[in-house]
């Protein structure tokens, strides 16, 4: 009886404890912007996963720039946990996501054979692409150079764009915006400190890059337009592969993207098919039965050519009771849960994948774990060794957005709201991060930790100001996204003002 009761009250007091973290959570959302919840409502399209998993990768490079001290050792060098805030390589993902949503309209009306609508998409988003990728970068760059030229940012990542004065930094800064904004400049698929990119958020390497890569996904559309669909396949993925042997990785990535997009918009084609092509009234077919109760009724008799009459055995009736209502339940059971339990697969190439992308940024060998052991001997010989290193991570991109695109069930985390919130901020996330972080991460809370509480090798000596920074980065995030809003609109009426049809 005093166990009994002993455990009546820790229950209590674990729901107690529990409703209280809940509350505390509700809370604690208001400090965040519109309190974690997305603007967006009303159903999802089948593709709101995919900015989720932007918001996450973007949250993820996020935690690379923070130099967060996780120890990693041995194994868990290769483990999909160092995914949280190991290498760079979140970018690739980026990517794939880039050429499945620049594409999936596009093939759309390529399925259903609307030229027309075809030539007026490619020419919208192929005016509109530059606009949409270099407005809102200006806008990221000028607030970085105005913390930089004030004092109130401290540049810690050799940046060396501090001039004298306010007019100074301000002709600097235009200068630069001139010279990164050129579309015809040399990219390549990997970060480097002397590759092109602008000299104040050196995470903004990845603009041209993927507006190059944006070019040849249209490129590509407008080429197999006319092409079935075992054509088109085929031709993108001989194009990609092309890429690949010419380390335009890029742009392989972003055709992956296009491929995933044509087969999902051949689904919906085919599914649209067969609804369209089924009858609209049933016809009841009559099956024979033994007797009319509803027991029996769901057996399914199954007779030889004899049609050998066995209702005369006793057992009969007996052994249909304790036969037929387990069979019953476990095909109840399989009908309503196979569409799940197939999906459970994936889980393994969904994990291989975070531990490709969160694998240490060095040429693939084959003395490595796997899957990075394999992939070493698969390294194209024509590559430098800065492509070597995003070998594995470009592979684990693929591999998880084709796991994803697979699967309704791991597609579920990421239309979950808090998932939507952060693909609505993921642009903003990516581009402000750096500058948060100088103004507040290196100048404040480095050196007070320091002060304090010595070297950040405790996990507990860096995690609240870590929370602190992420409320910082996502309110500017917000901030951030107002304005995109704005470039995107402006677009968009440009776009209208000039198109003559």
């Amino acid at each position: 009886m005093a166990v009994r009761d002993l455990t009546l009250s820790l229950s209590a007091n674990l729901l107690k404890a529990m409703h209280a973290a809940i509350r505390l959570g509700s809370h604690a959302a208001v400090i965040f912007p519109r309190s974690l919840k997305p603007v967006r409502g009303g159903p999802l399209s089948g593709t709101a996963y995919l900015d989720a998993l932007r918001g996450y990768a973007a949250w993820f490079v996020y935690n690379h720039h923070l130099r967060l001290p996780i120890p990693y050792h041995g194994f868990a060098k290769y483990s999909a946990v160092k995914m949280f805030n190991g290498p760079n390589s979140a970018v690739d993902v980026f990517f794939v996501i880039s050429g499945f949503t620049l594409s999936y309209s596009t093939l759309g009306y390529i399925h259903s054979k609307d030229h027309v609508k075809v030539l007026d998409s490619l020419g919208s988003s192929i005016f509109r692409r530059y606009i949409r990728m270099y407005l809102p970068c200006i806008f990221a760059t000028f607030i970085a150079m105005l913390a930089i030229a004030s004092g109130v940012a401290v540049n810690p990542d050799g940046n060396d764009v501090l001039q004298p004065t306010l007019w100074a930094n301000i002709r600097y800064w235009l200068a630069d915006t001139v010279r990164s904004s050129d579309p015809f400049a040399h990219v390549d698929s990997w970060y480097y400190h002397q590759g092109f990119r602008t000299h104040y958020l050196f995470q903004m390497w990845t603009i041209p890059v993927q507006f190059r890569a944006s070019i040849l996904v249209y490129i590509c559309c407008a080429a197999v337009c006319k092409m079935d669909y075992r054509q088109r396949i085929y031709t993108i993925l001989v194009i990609s592969l092309a890429c690949m042997w010419w380390e335009a990785i890029y742009g392989a990535l972003h055709l992956a993207g296009m491929i995933m997009a044509d087969r999902r918009q051949l689904r919906a084609k085919q599914r649209l098919a067969e609804s369209t092509s089924l009858p609209t009234t049933t016809v009841p077919v009559a099956r024979p039965s033994i007797d009319d109760t509803a027991e029996d009724s769901a057996l399914i008799e199954i007779r030889d050519k004899e049609d050998i009459d066995l209702e005369g055995w006793p057992g009969t009736q007996h052994a249909r009771s304790w036969v037929g209502k387990p069979l019953r339940t476990f095909l109840q059971f399989t009908e309503r849960h196979w569409t799940l339990l197939r999906q459970l697969p994936l889980l393994v190439p969904v994990y291989y994948s975070l531990c490709l992308l969160g694998g240490p940024m060095s040429a693939p060998a084959t003395n490595d774990p796997l899957p990075f052991s394999l992939l070493a001997w698969i390294i194209p010989p024509t590559w430098s060794d800065g492509a070597k290193t995003h070998l594995a991570p470009a592979t684990g991109s693929v591999l998880l957005m084709y796991s994803l695109e697979l699967s309704p069930l791991l597609q579920r985390p990421f239309v979950a709201s808090f998932s939507q919130y952060l693909g609505e901020l993921s642009f903003g996330i990516y581009a402000m991060h750096n500058t948060v972080r100088w103004i507040v991460w290196e100048k404040w809370f480095v050196p007070w930790q320091a002060e304090h509480f010595g070297p950040p090798s405790e996990m507990l000596n860096w995690v609240p100001g870590y929370l602190v920074m992420t409320v910082l980065v996502l309110w500017a995030a917000e901030l951030f996204r107002m304005v995109d809003i704005q470039c995107v609109r402006v677009a968009s009426r440009l776009q209208r003002k000039l198109f003559a049809v």
